[in-house]
C-alpha cells in the first residue's frame, strides 16, 4: 500500500505537447475584442476571475482570455459543433457566459470571420488579471488547466504558486516563437 502524503510538498511536472494549429492571420485586437472586453468588465465587476481583485488592486488593467476557444485554432472549428454546445447552454465557464452563449445571435454569424464569436469576450472569454492571465507559472497560458483554476479556491495565506507575472510576456512570446 502506497504511502499517504501529509506534509505539504511541491509536485513539478514538464510538459510536453504536440498540435497541429490551422494557419491564422496574425492576431489582432478587433473592435468586437475591445467593445466586449469592457463590457465583460462590467459585467464581472472588473474581478479576475481566479483571485477576485480589481484591476485598481492590481495596479493594471485586466484582459480577456479567449476561453473556452482559443483565436488560434478558429480555421479548424466545426461551428455547428459550437453552435449545438451553445444552444443546448453547455459552453462557458460562467452562468452569465452560458446565457450569452445561448443568446448569441447565429443568424448573423459568417465563418469567413470568425472573430465576432471568438472575440466576443461575453460569449467565449474571462476576465483576468496579468498575473493569472500570462503570468509565468500562475498564468492560464502558462499552466495546466485543473491546477490553474485550482488557484481560485485556495485558502486565504496559503502559498499554492509562486509566479511573477512582471517582464515574462516577452519571455514566452519568445519561447513560443522557438527564439532563444
Amino acid at each position: 500500500m502506497p504511502a499517504i502524503c501529509t506534509q505539504v510538498h511541491k509536485e513539478s511536472a514538464t510538459i510536453t505537447y504536440s498540435v497541429n494549429l490551422p494557419g491564422h492571420e496574425e492576431r489582432t485586437a478587433t473592435a468586437t475584442f475591445e467593445r466586449t472586453r469592457k463590457q465583460l468588465i462590467e459585467r464581472e465587476g472588473d474581478r479576475c476571475w481566479i483571485c477576485g481583485r480589481t484591476s485598481a488592486e492590481v495596479g493594471k488593467a485586466h484582459e480577456g482570455h479567449h476561453s473556452p476557444l482559443e483565436w488560434c485554432i478558429t480555421d479548424a472549428v466545426d461551428w455547428n459543433i459550437v453552435k449545438a454546445i451553445c444552444a443546448a447552454g453547455e459552453w462557458g465557464n460562467t452562468n452569465a457566459q452560458r446565457e450569452a452563449a445561448k443568446a448569441f445571435d447565429w443568424s448573423t454569424f459568417d465563418e469567413t470571420h470568425p472573430e465576432t464569436f471568438v472575440d466576443n469576450m461575453l460569449v467565449n472569454g474571462w476576465l483576468l488579471c496579468k498575473e493569472h492571465h500570462v503570468g509565468k507559472g500562475t498564468g492560464v497560458h502558462w499552466f495546466v488547466h485543473p491546477l490553474w483554476v485550482a488557484q481560485r479556491f485556495v485558502k486565504d495565506g496559503f502559498t499554492f504558486v509562486a509566479g511573477d507575472a512582471e517582464g515574462n510576456e516577452q519571455e514566452r512570446i519568445s519561447t513560443l516563437d522557438g527564439n532563444p
